[in-house]
């Protein structure tokens, strides 16, 4: 059962939208499912707006338009390197391409100096500076023609920083084409994770400020991709969680990029006082842990003392565990493991652990990420 605020009306196109993630959600999303309402569909007062970057839009947004997407896909976004910009300090280079699906009739006055926007998944930022948004066919690999703009948006600097609005007046006289495909590139800055309190995609919407549906004309949705970054990661002992004893700890975790053979490998970092074996040997849960799975390639783990990756030359030493594939890729997915271990002697409060991922760890002079870490804490030993 759903609660609603109001009744809905019956009216042709009343309806909601449901979606769930492929992936866990984080701490503040597990509490239930969203609800979201789309154009004027709900008819409250208030309409529930479908992302953030709608929030504070005059009329309720993206929902019925006037020609419905179908065929070929309509939008579809590719950015180059999908690190954080935290890790980067450098926006990424993204591709936007736009095709008008057959069947449009772009002599209709909706399509008459029609404004648009693209809006990237919740958490992203526009970020180029003037004169670095291309929209030509030249610069713009999988275009037909030129972007129908006579002037270029500027990077958004208030809320919402995810939505780039191109302006009708700014059209080129020549307008929008149906079976050609146009597109542009700018930079954008990759949040520190893939957006999991909204739905990740990116939405294109031709005629959003208008407030009938006979101005509105097309609007079409594109998945995002996910962030390089470690996610889902969490931990726990499976036997004993008293300070000098001998017990199993159950790790859990999330990966977007594939870790290549031998070179490449997990890095889990441990707090001081825990003992693994040195040639320590992972192996798979008792219990099946959905949607976790076992790793699918065999692997090989050593345990060492020394200084968390990336920490200062002075840093104390803690426990180090490398878990490298050996004889193929471990490719995105969640997975589990467990790995035997005694704990402190001493009582300590809740404890920390960080996982790491590379496609090149002590292989080369520079060790190459694969995603980003993530920390988890729990455990408390007694």
């Amino acid at each position: 059962v759903i609660p609603l605020g109001s009744a809905f009306v019956a009216q042709p196109g009343t309806g909601f939208h449901l979606s769930t993630l492929a992936q866990m959600p984080s701490v503040g999303g597990a509490a239930g499912l969203p609800l979201v309402s789309s154009l004027l569909l709900d008819r409250t007062e208030e309409p529930i707006p479908l992302i953030e970057a709608t929030a504070s839009d005059l009329w309720p947004s993206f929902g019925v338009y006037s020609d419905q997407a179908e065929g070929p896909p309509v939008l579809s976004a590719l950015i180059a390197n999908l690190l954080p910009y935290a890790l980067t300090s450098a926006a990424s280079a993204v591709a936007v391409l736009l095709r008008l699906p057959a069947g449009v009739d772009i002599g209709a006055p909706r399509w008459s100096t029609v404004s648009w926007r693209v809006m990237a998944p919740t958490t992203y930022v526009w970020s180029f500076p003037v004169g670095r948004l291309f929209y030509r066919q030249l610069d713009v690999p999988g275009t037909t023609a030129d972007l129908p703009v006579i002037r270029l948006p500027l990077a958004p600097r208030i809320e919402p920083l995810n939505r780039l609005d191109f302006n009708g007046l700014d059209k080129d006289p020549l307008g929008w084409q149906v079976g050609e495909t146009y597109g542009f590139r700018a930079g954008i800055q990759v949040p520190a994770e893939t957006v999991r309190h909204a739905v990740n995609e990116w939405v294109v919407e031709w005629g959003f400020d208008r407030a009938d549906l006979a101005g509105r004309a097309l609007a079409a949705v594109a998945p995002g991709q996910e962030v390089r970054t470690l996610h889902s990661f969490q931990f726990w002992s499976v036997g004993s969680s008293i300070q000098g004893d001998g017990t199993e700890l159950l790790f859990q975790f999330g990966t977007v990029t594939e870790v290549p053979p031998l070179v490449g490998a997990l890095l889990i970092e441990a707090p001081a006082g825990f003992i693994f074996e040195p040639a320590c040997v992972p192996f798979a849960p008792r219990t099946e842990y959905h949607p976790y799975l076992e790793l699918p390639v065999g692997v090989d783990c050593v345990s060492t003392e020394g200084i968390s990756y990336g920490a200062a030359a002075d840093a104390g030493q803690q426990p180090l565990v490398t878990v490298r594939p050996v004889d193929g890729n471990l490719p995105p997915g969640m997975w589990s493991f467990v790995i035997a271990c005694f704990l402190p002697t001493s009582s300590f409060g809740p404890q920390s652990f960080v996982l790491r991922s590379f496609k090149s760890l002590g292989s080369q002079v520079v060790d190459e990420i694969a995603d980003v870490g993530a920390t988890a804490q729990g455990l408390r030993i007694g």
